[in-house]
């Protein structure tokens, strides 16, 4: 069973992989497949091989503003029975970021949470998410008690800044930038571990961040 799992950055020299295709990707629709590894397709593609708007209600990791609107309509009823379309794609989301930081070395170790993890492993087989399991992530994401640099906004821009070091650090052309590169990645001070950067270390770095990153 072919999976649809997410839109996410796709790394550089990474192509389409619907036969034939070979078009160069800069973000792409991710599917996971009977192998277990996830290959990109264009948008155009992934709606041939799964049909025309396949592509729709997909996990977006790539664009922070345009998410879908977090506020729940209070008139709602909030049971296991009853969740809207944008809280499950609010919940994919947020299960994707959250559970693939935490695998990362060096990553602030509060993003580990096992009942999310066995959720995330049900999760790239299915495509899928229960009602109980979107309320459950939803209300993870927005409780009050829930660090900022936990919810889903930074996690975003910390899952974007981390892409753009990567890519630097394949891109760089001497041991002195590397080390820096990894020092904002993963140092003391860094990316991984603080789940943020100032904006000194954004500057100097370069990265592309939306203008509101890690203002908190």
């Amino acid at each position: 069973m072919r999976v649809i799992i997410c839109c996410d950055f796709v790394e550089p020299e990474r192509v389409c992989a619907r036969r034939g295709c070979g078009h160069m990707l800069t973000r792409g629709y991710f599917v996971r497949s009977e192998d277990g590894v996830e290959r990109p397709y264009g948008k155009d593609c992934i709606q041939h091989e799964f049909g025309i708007g396949a592509h729709r209600g997909i996990p977006d990791l790539t664009i922070r503003d345009g998410a879908p609107n977090s506020k729940r309509n209070n008139s709602r009823r909030n049971d296991s029975l009853h969740v809207d379309h944008d809280d499950t794609l609010i919940a994919k989301r947020y299960l994707l970021l959250r559970s693939r930081l935490a695998e990362l070395p060096y990553a602030d170790n509060g993003l580990r949470y096992q009942q999310l993890a066995d959720i995330h492993a049900q999760y790239v087989n299915t495509g899928e998410l229960s009602a109980s399991e979107v309320n459950h992530i939803v209300a993870i994401e927005r409780h009050q008690r829930t660090p900022h640099k936990y919810k889903a906004i930074n996690l975003l821009d910390v899952h974007t800044a981390l892409r753009q070091i990567d890519k630097k650090i394949r891109n760089a052309t001497s041991d002195k930038s590397v080390e820096y590169l990894n020092s904002i990645r993963h140092g003391k001070h860094g990316l991984l571990p603080n789940l943020r950067l100032s904006q000194k270390q954004i500057m100097q770095t370069d990265l592309k961040l939306h203008k509101n990153a890690f203002q908190f």
